[in-house]
């Protein structure tokens, strides 16, 4: 039962992982299997009281509050409320505010998104969007959105008749709710160097900030862009869609990311490398598991152990952990014996393993 809390919580906090570590360099810790904060020097300076976390964004960490009681035989978990932490670690609970929402987001480029509860055996839930003062700016009316991104957010519009549904599309909106973007996709996602996914007639492909189409829909799945490319899969086989519309690195491989600090992962015959922006290998598949450069150096696995390597490959932290995630402001979470503790780019413990 321990661990599986732990697994839960961890899970939720990577959800939101890329808005991880805002100006305030607040990093998530674990003690007696709740989460706080501590700071960059590794000193504890929010007390641990969330089942579940995010990482701190314009100031605020959405969090889920709660407490674990032991006793003889099993660990019972107690969720007191939903809500947002400050820097100082005060807590304000969404249900506490004007229209008492059931569940949020984390705030991105100064917007949170908020659930409204519904009403009665036909009514379905709203999502809106509050602001870092509390208060709402886009009334709940849309099925589901999507967090802010590059001053746009996608939304849902699902309009049925007790159970049928009659219509399902997705648009864009500001910061202020205006449908910037005509809600007309079947799906949609954030934006990414001025480009976001969407999906027409099954396929997937990308759109401008006008809601023009860029990059035409004909993939089966896709990523996001960044250093112009984004991944795309056609025939189960992965490669990179440029901005032009045109292939500029080939569809071969059995799986491939983002590009990261200008390399990707990619995956062939089981194992993972990684390729430049060219589409040269720079290195070779030979890793069981991999996460993206971040700060100059990337977890890999080898034998079911975790370090950090360079670009050239060459791991600079030895594989020694049971699980390791990237570094953000010189500091990377670690897995050791079912415990998470963090550490910095000489392979020191700034803050013990701990659970």
């Amino acid at each position: 039962m321990k661990r599986k809390i732990v697994f839960i919580s961890l899970l939720i906090m990577l959800t939101v992982g890329q808005f991880a570590f805002g100006q305030e360099h607040y990093f998530p810790v674990l003690k007696n299997r709740l989460w706080g904060f501590m700071d960059h020097s590794g000193t504890l300076v929010i007390e641990p009281i969330s089942l579940q976390t995010a990482n701190f964004s314009d100031g605020f960490a959405y969090i889920k509050k709660g407490k674990i009681v032991d006793d003889l035989t099993e660990s019972r978990i107690f969720f007191l409320e939903k809500g947002f932490i400050n820097t100082n670690g005060k807590f304000r609970g969404i249900s506490d505010l004007l229209l008492r929402y059931d569940d949020a987001g984390p705030f991105i480029e100064g917007r949170a998104r908020v659930r409204l509860p519904g009403s009665g055996v036909f009514s379905n839930t709203k999502w809106g969007f509050i602001d870092t003062n509390f208060q709402q700016v886009v009334k709940p009316q849309f099925t589901t959105v999507g967090n802010f991104s590059e001053g746009l957010a996608w939304v849902e519009e699902k309009i049925a008749f007790l159970f049928v549904v009659i219509s399902d599309t997705y648009g864009y909106i500001d910061r202020n709710g205006k449908m910037v973007i005509e809600s007309k996709f079947e799906n949609a996602g954030n934006f990414f160097e001025g480009l976001a996914n969407i999906t027409l007639n099954g396929k997937k492909g990308f759109i401008n900030k006008k809601g023009e189409i860029v990059v035409q829909p004909r993939f089966e799945t896709v990523g996001y862009f960044s250093h112009s490319l984004a991944p795309v899969r056609l025939n189960d086989k992965w490669g990179f869609v440029g901005k032009n519309d045109s292939i500029q690195i080939p569809i071969i491989y059995d799986q491939v990311l983002s590009f990261s600090e200008g390399l990707a992962l990619v995956k062939q015959s089981g194992k993972w490398g990684y390729i430049d922006t060219t589409g040269k290998m720079v290195i070779s598949p030979r890793f069981t598991d991999v996460l993206n450069f971040t700060e100059g150096l990337a977890p890999a696995a080898e034998n079911d152990r975790w370090g950090f390597i360079d670009a050239t490959g060459t791991f600079v932290i030895p594989p020694k952990y049971d699980y390791a995630f990237g570094f953000h402001n010189d500091r990377a979470m670690v897995k050791v014996d079912d415990k998470f503790g963090y550490i910095n780019r000489n392979g020191e413990f700034i803050w013990e393993p701990t659970n």
